[in-house]
């Protein structure tokens, strides 16, 4: 960085001082020694991103297992699924009591959306095609 100066300090005399100049010919100012120590400032920026995915379930303890899970809201950015490496913005609300679905996955990169339901969840037909094309052939 042209203009910067590094400090300095001599081990003869113990004077700090800041120079600019070449190092080689660096000298102290107070007793002309070239026995010095040098300090130089190093300076950087870390940006980090921190990305938030929460599963929020409202359960009915007197209920099954099956079935005490009576709303779900699952929210944040995740890796998309496909292996694909991509991440999206998921909303996805559930409530069985209501009779109700939607989900909204948005891809982060394009901001297009991939997915986007609202349906009556008796309605809602869950999974993969995959998934389903393997319960259509057993």
């Amino acid at each position: 960085m042209k203009g910067s100066q590094d400090s300095w300090s001599c081990v003869e005399c113990e004077t700090s001082f800041l120079y600019g100049g070449d190092p080689v010919e660096a000298q102290c100012p107070s007793c002309d020694s070239s026995n010095l120590t040098r300090f130089i400032r190093v300076q950087d920026r870390i940006s980090l991103a921190v990305d938030e995915y929460l599963i929020l379930q409202c359960k009915d303890p007197s209920l099954p297992s099956k079935r005490k899970v009576r709303r779900e809201v699952r929210i944040g950015r995740r890796p998309e699924g496909s292996g694909s490496g991509r991440l999206v913005d998921e909303l996805r609300v559930m409530d069985v009591d209501l009779d109700h679905y939607a989900e909204r996955i948005i891809d982060v990169e394009s901001g297009y959306a991939i997915r986007e339901v609202k349906e009556s969840l008796s309605r809602h037909r869950g999974g993969s095609e995959k998934q389903r094309k393997a319960r259509i052939e057993s």
